[in-house]
């Protein structure tokens, strides 16, 4: 579960499509579950209902639960070997939330919008900063690996950009696809931790973010 996806598109009719096609596996590669939990197959659909599917690694079950209720009150948890499903009302946007209504927001990022349809475990939380920061995007993301806070790019934007888009002429009109070139320009995903993390450590991420107004 690496994160490693593409689309390779054969058909011409589609290549108009291509950044649409892109937002969704952006909005796919974002709501898997986290590395080692392995897969779910969920039959019964409730929209009031949040699914996780969260690895434990060394911390038992009973630890998890106790730890689990200071943050969370209403919650099932099922166990599948190495890791367990947890069911809230809990929405997956505390850092969302935290940052827009912070005084300091001002649209620095935009957000993916999933699906209402998916019942998903959120591994990365992507984010694509405002175009005016585009200038100095490396050098934030310079700026958030030094202090701690590891990024990944999103695999991998626009294709027609690929070396193999030239080699094998997979686009001989030089079609030109914004949706895709603004996720290639603009992203970057962030981790979410598997477990629960403090108030504190979620203020650490948001100060971070907010320095792109300043560095």
């Amino acid at each position: 579960m690496c994160g490693i996806v593409g689309i390779y598109l054969k058909t011409k009719k589609y290549e108009k499509h291509l950044g649409k096609f892109l937002s969704g596996m952006l909005d796919g590669m974002a709501t898997r579950g986290p590395d080692s939990a392995g897969f779910a197959i969920y039959t019964k659909e409730n929209k009031n209902i949040f699914k996780y599917s969260i690895c434990l690694n060394d911390l038992k079950e009973t630890n998890f639960k106790k730890k689990l209720s200071k943050f969370i009150k209403k919650t099932k948890l099922t166990s599948y070997a190495d890791h367990v499903v947890l069911e809230t009302s809990e929405k997956p946007t505390k850092i969302i939330d935290l940052l827009k209504k912070d005084k300091r927001w001002n649209n620095q990022f935009r957000f993916v919008e999933y699906s209402k349809k998916i019942k998903a475990s959120y591994m990365v939380l992507p984010i694509l900063i405002d175009r005016k920061f585009l200038y100095k995007k490396k050098k934030f993301i310079n700026f958030l690996e030094k202090k701690g806070l590891e990024t990944r790019p999103v695999i991998s934007g626009s294709f027609v950009n690929q070396p193999s888009s030239e080699l094998y002429n997979l686009n001989p009109g030089n079609q030109q696809f914004k949706g895709a070139q603004e996720i290639q320009d603009l992203s970057f995903v962030i981790g979410l931790h598997t477990k629960n993390i403090t108030m504190s450590k979620l203020k650490f991420i948001i100060d971070l973010l907010f320095s792109i107004d300043t560095i």
